[in-house]
């Protein structure tokens, strides 16, 4: 699954991936807990930039059709509603970013706007089940960037300089 975020939250949450990693992985906690009260497993990658690379930072997951009980019993979960998904996703980033952001009237505004501009949640790609896992891994675990086209770093204004090809030019 790819758990994606609205335009108005990227430079927010581009400085605190670990709120968005955790609202991942408490979505699917909570999705699977309130089915079968069970645990999944999930791993989750963090994407900060889109295949433009502008800043767009979205998290890759992967999670079990199912999880472990209490007691450590396995109970499948194969089926998981993808509006209620939606919305899930939404309220846990949101409550979680409203926790960690000033108390003030624009803080409150934003996170209200965001509830009711987006009233089928948060935009969730996903399929039903992983059928190339080989593709999949190799595609979660590389950086958007290949440290080979990157010719300079500046660690003063933390600034990278790379070079891309696009239509044939060299940019």
């Amino acid at each position: 699954m790819v758990f994606t975020i609205p335009q108005q939250l990227r430079a927010v949450l581009d400085a605190d991936h670990k709120l968005l990693m955790d609202a991942v992985s408490q979505t699917m906690k909570r999705m699977v807990k309130a089915k079968r009260k069970a645990t999944p497993g999930i791993v989750c990658v963090l994407h900060p930039y889109g295949r433009d690379l502008q800043l767009n930072p979205h998290v890759h997951a992967l999670a079990t059709e199912g999880g472990l009980t209490k007691h450590g019993k396995w109970v499948p979960v194969t089926f998981l509603e993808y509006g209620k998904l939606r919305r899930t996703w939404q309220y846990q980033l949101l409550t979680s970013l409203k926790s960690h952001m000033p108390k003030t009237k624009e803080t409150h505004r934003l996170i209200d706007q965001l509830f009711k501009k987006h009233m089928k949640g948060f935009y969730i790609y996903a399929k039903r089940r992983v059928t190339k896992a080989k593709k999949t891994a190799r595609y979660i675990r590389h950086p958007a960037i290949a440290e080979s086209r990157i010719t300079q770093f500046n660690p003063k204004t933390n600034t990278v300089t790379y070079w891309y090809q696009r239509n044939g030019t060299w940019r």
